[in-house]
C-alpha cells in the first residue's frame, strides 16, 4: 500500500510546472483582432501559419484554465510572427493530463494572417 501511494504522489511532487509553452504576455499583441471559425473577417493578404496559445491550471490553487488567457497567449504568438490578426480560432479543452502536467487546459488555435 505504501508503494502504491508513493507511485501516485511521486509525479505530483516532482512535476513542478506545466510542459505547455506559456510565455510572458505581450501587451502590444493584445490589440490583434481575433475571428472565430465561421466569423466574417477582412480579406486575408497572407496566411502566416497556424498558431496556438494555452491556459493551464497546473497547481491546485491556480485559477481555472480559461479562454481569455489562452487568447492572450495566442495573440502573443501571432504578434511574434508578424501577424495583423488571427482567423478561424477554435478552442479545445482537456482535463487532467500527464502529457501537459495540467489539471485542466484550454488551447486556442487559429491561422495567423496579414490583412489587405
Amino acid at each position: 500500500m505504501k508503494t502504491l501511494t508513493l507511485l501516485i504522489l511521486l509525479p505530483m511532487l516532482t512535476a513542478c510546472g506545466s510542459s505547455l509553452p506559456i510565455k510572458q504576455v505581450n501587451q502590444q499583441a493584445q490589440s490583434l483582432p481575433i475571428y472565430q471559425q465561421g466569423q466574417p473577417h477582412p480579406v486575408v493578404k497572407a496566411d502566416i501559419g497556424i498558431v496556438s496559445g494555452h491556459s493551464c491550471k497546473n497547481k491546485l490553487w491556480d485559477t481555472a484554465a480559461n479562454e481569455p488567457d489562452a487568447l492572450k497567449q495566442l495573440k502573443t504568438n501571432a504578434h511574434e510572427r508578424g501577424a495583423d490578426g488571427v482567423v478561424n480560432v477554435i478552442f479545445n479543452t482537456q482535463g487532467t493530463s500527464l502529457n501537459t502536467n495540467c489539471w485542466e487546459s484550454i488551447q486556442a488555435t487559429g491561422n495567423a494572417v496579414r490583412f489587405e
